[in-house]
């Protein structure tokens, strides 16, 4: 072996040492578990769980409910997965990110009746429930999405769960000023 390749060796093997190698650097980015929840009827709903490599306490989590596939890349030669860059973002910030595809859709079991179905926006509560329950959490739970992922976030806010914090829709579908518009409350707008 050449010297100057012996010594390019050498220099990566001490990297390799004090950084803890390659797997160590990779785990420094946040972790994530697929996995299904069952409902209360045994509808299995497929979820992603993206948790901070390291946590000194519990932590609040976020919730963004699709019907769009939470998961994308997975049929690729070379899969990256879609929702890494957010979820850094969102672990780097010290939450949780809980992805979820809602009943029927994606990965998830079950029938799609229509948006927001009944039993869709119970799932979304029990989803909570089993967020609240975890020993990583610290009891708080928010939710987000753009179009219609901002309409479950305003869902999970109607689930009647203490532990829902916060929502942050954008893009979403209630129009407040619209008569014809649907709500997260289940019934048009009257206006005033």
């Amino acid at each position: 072996m050449p010297r100057r390749l012996r010594r390019l060796a050498l220099i990566a093997l001490l990297v390799c040492l004090l950084t803890g190698g390659p797997a160590a650097a990779a785990s420094r980015g946040p972790t994530n578990e697929a996995r299904y929840l069952t409902m209360r009827d045994g509808v299995r709903i497929a979820i992603d769980v993206w948790l901070p490599p390291a946590r000194s306490a519990p932590i609040p989590a976020l919730i963004r409910a699709t019907r769009y596939w939470r998961a994308l890349g997975v049929t690729d030669r070379f899969p990256a997965d879609s929702n890494l860059e957010e979820a850094t973002a969102v672990t780097d910030a010290g939450y949780a990110r809980v992805l979820v595809d809602v009943r029927g859709t994606g990965a998830s079991f079950g029938t799609w009746s229509s948006p927001w179905a009944p039993a869709e926006v119970a799932d979304l509560g029990e989803v909570v429930d089993w967020i609240v329950a975890q020993s990583w959490s610290n009891g708080r739970v928010g939710a987000y999405g753009v179009s219609y992922e901002g309409n479950t976030a305003e869902f999970v806010g109607t689930v009647g769960r203490e532990a829902v914090k916060a929502v942050v829709p954008r893009f979403d579908d209630f129009e407040i000023l619209s008569p014809a518009s649907p709500s997260p409350a289940g019934s048009a707008q009257t206006g005033s």
